[in-house]
């Protein structure tokens, strides 16, 4: 069970921020439609990873494997 989900984006492959693109509001998520400062024909790679809070402390899944999708 997770707390909640992360999302990063990036438009190089295996290179992200420190930030998440995107923090869902809760761990039953299923799907996220990126609508964000996308620009047409550019390739962007995505990643995700869960996160779970126990007594303050942030335990992360492993990262889940890169997804990428063109802009058209």
């Amino acid at each position: 069970k997770m707390d909640y989900f992360e999302i990063y984006r990036s438009t190089k492959s295996g290179s992200y921020g420190s930030e998440p693109l995107f923090t869902t509001p809760n761990g039953n998520w299923t799907s996220y439609k990126n609508t964000k400062s996308l620009k047409k024909g550019t390739k962007y790679y995505y990643r995700v990873r869960g996160v779970r809070t126990v007594n303050g402390v942030k335990y992360y899944t492993q990262w889940s494997n890169q997804a990428n999708r063109i802009y058209r």
